[in-house]
């Protein structure tokens, strides 16, 4: 029955369809065959020439990633200051430690420092401190400053400012304050 119908086609016709299965098959061995292994070879290249890329630039990655470390550490100093590496039982006088110290260099007379209770606060040591302290205004200013850089994030909850004395005659200022320290919990 196909031979019959083969024979009764003529001759161009069926040269016609042949030419248009061999292209169809041509198609087919070009799209399924040749096209994934050329693009395979073009995401090799292009791998090659990224990774090239990266060891001559190993050297700027090491800078880079030096400076990120180094930016890193300085914003850590900034949140928690120093008092990361102090053991929670040591916290309570290195604290009053520091804010001596401080107050040493502001010209900043500290009167009296009563600690509070510890307590945890979402992930955080909250480290509560009752505070009075005596001095002109601009050195409260720079206690206050340095307070901040040194000792990382603190945080004034109550602070009442008054003339020394009670004396509106004197520069001196005395500042009774709430100061809270917060440290993260190290398990």
């Amino acid at each position: 029955m196909i031979q019959a119908g083969l024979q009764q086609l003529d001759p161009r016709s069926l040269r016609l369809i042949l030419g248009l299965v061999g292209v169809l098959l041509a198609v087919a061995l070009v799209v399924y065959g040749l096209k994934p292994q050329v693009l395979g070879y073009r995401q090799g290249v292009a791998s090659l020439h990224e990774l090239e890329n990266r060891v001559g630039d190993e050297g700027r990655l090491e800078q880079d990633i030096a400076s990120v470390r180094l930016d890193i550490e300085a914003l850590r100093q900034k949140l928690q200051g120093d008092i990361e590496d102090v053991p929670l039982n040591q916290t309570e006088s290195y604290l009053i430690g520091r804010l001596q110290g401080v107050s040493w260099g502001a010209n900043v007379e500290l009167v009296g420092v009563k600690p509070g209770h510890a307590t945890r606060v979402l992930g955080f040591d909250e480290m509560a401190f009752e505070v009075e302290v005596r001095a002109d205004y601009q050195s409260l200013y720079t206690w206050l400053r340095e307070l901040a850089e040194k000792l990382g994030f603190i945080l004034v909850k109550r602070y009442d400012i008054a003339a020394a004395g009670g004396s509106k005659e004197t520069d001196q200022l005395r500042m009774q304050l709430t100061m809270v320290f917060y440290r993260t919990i190290r398990e």
